[in-house]
């Protein structure tokens, strides 16, 4: 996720990240703690994307 917001920045363009699908409890916590968010660990499969209304840009990695 730092590389891509990162080179967002770079770019100069304006976002709003809405959400983060991470499973691995652990790997959300630390996420939340480098980036001050409080996501909670999601499966994938749970996931509604209709529910986020228009998104510009989805990253999986």
């Amino acid at each position: 996720m730092k590389a891509f917001t990162k080179a967002l920045e770079k770019q100069g363009v304006d976002y709003e990240m809405v959400d983060s699908v991470e499973l691995d409890k652990h790997a959300i916590k630390s996420q939340n703690a480098l980036y001050g968010t409080n996501y909670k660990p999601t499966d994938i499969n749970d996931v509604n994307v209709n529910s986020y209304g228009e998104v510009d840009i989805l990253v999986a990695g």
